[in-house]
């Protein structure tokens, strides 16, 4: 009797520790597979994600526990240029009802960075440090300096209608025009360089037009030049990144949740003031345009040819056609009155009054909304190139 009672007593004891680890093994199977932070996600995701000790939104990550010590991790379009990097059996720690884990990784590009976080009660914390991507002409000096505008010189490469920007076209023309004169000049005005960080990261030296600084001059006159250090100030990380291909190729990859995010740290528009049309802006670019947060936006990396720059990046036809979205856009945000003025008067406060006949008479009298669609039918048929010069070294003329 006592043999048997002590049997059962085995038998009982064997099934609750059969039953516990059953039940902890069912708590960890419950563990989500899927982590993000995308602006789409419920309830602001369940992913929390820094990379170079910054927040970093609008990404996923995929976690699989394999067993008590090890797991497999897969990120999302997070290191510049990798759709997917798989981090297999990775060593993880339990804890109290979470894992923790820590190590390096090489992505499937080459690079190299260090991972440490956790997961537990439905979330993940992540953060990636150290990350180095594949040099290339472009790491091997992190600062590149725009071109900036003087009489004879543009930061602006102008390959509208073939090579020289020589087009027969009135709307080509207008476009050259505008494109070697404002933009250039705006460029110059409001950019002093560009970074190229060992971690992948673009950031760039900017500030705004000097008060009494209209689109209107920069159109007739030069770039805004001379401007002290203590106007410049840094971009965020993470906005945008970069990765080369071949060393010829610059892709440049927006991340748009990320974007969209900052504009509402730094937003101050006025209460009620535009912030229909914003939304509206920013909602379609981010449905056209999101596609580049996976493949990049391609320049070609070029010789200057020029003896005040020492780089040329330019983008070709098949990238530019995405911007051309941007003037259906403008024409879905702007006011139909607007739309059906003559051009001098849409845009007065913006051209000089003195130009505002000359335009009407090279326009033939069309509204801004007919200019628009030819302009972005003529763009569509011509030859077209836009780069952007850049130097090793901080000059002004």
């Amino acid at each position: 009797m006592i043999r048997n009672l002590l049997l059962h007593l085995l038998i009982i004891a064997g099934f609750s520790l059969l039953l516990t680890a059953c039940d902890n093994d069912d708590k960890d199977g419950n563990l989500p597979t899927s982590y993000s932070n995308k602006l789409s996600a419920p309830d602001g995701g369940n992913l929390t994600l820094t990379y170079s000790s910054r927040v970093l939104i609008g990404k996923d990550v995929y976690f699989k526990k394999k067993d008590s010590q090890h797991a497999d991790m897969t990120l999302f379009g997070i290191l510049p240029g990798e759709p997917k990097t798989t981090i297999e059996n990775m060593a993880i720690q339990p804890g109290n009802n979470s894992y923790t884990f820590t190590g390096n990784a090489t992505g499937t590009n080459g690079t190299t960075f260090r991972y440490e976080g956790s997961v537990g009660n439905g979330k993940m914390t992540l953060n990636l440090t150290d990350v180095a991507i594949p040099s290339s002409s472009l790491t091997a000096q992190e600062k590149w300096y725009i071109v900036h505008s003087a009489p004879g010189k543009s930061p602006v490469y102008n390959g509208v209608g073939g090579p020289g920007g020589s087009t027969s076209s009135l709307i080509g023309m207008l476009y050259s025009l505008v494109l070697n004169n404002m933009l250039g000049n705006a460029i110059s005005s409001v950019l002093d360089e560009v970074s190229f960080k060992a971690d992948g990261n673009i950031t760039a030296a900017y500030a705004p037009l000097p008060d009494g600084v209209t689109i209107g001059s920069l159109i007739v006159g030069n770039g805004v030049t001379g401007r002290p250090a203590s106007d410049w100030q840094q971009s965020p990380l993470n906005l945008a990144f970069y990765y080369v291909k071949n060393n010829t190729d610059l892709y440049v990859v927006p991340n748009i949740d990320m974007i969209i995010y900052q504009v509402q740290l730094n937003k101050s528009t006025k209460a009620g003031e535009g912030e229909g049309g914003l939304a509206t802006a920013i909602t379609q670019l981010y449905e056209r345009l999101n596609n580049w947060s996976t493949k990049g936006l391609k320049l070609a990396i070029r010789p200057a040819e020029t003896s005040n720059a020492d780089l040329l990046l330019v983008l070709e036809k098949e990238e530019i056609e995405d911007l051309f979205l941007l003037l259906d856009i403008a024409k879905a945000i702007i006011p139909a009155e607007t739309l059906n003025q003559p051009v001098s008067e849409a845009l007065s406060g913006i051209i000089p009054p003195e130009y505002a006949p000359l335009l009407d008479l090279f326009l033939n009298g069309k509204t801004l909304g007919e200019t628009l669609d030819l302009l972005h039918k003529e763009l569509n048929t011509m030859p077209i190139e836009i780069g952007l010069y850049l130097s090793k070294k901080q000059t002004y003329n």
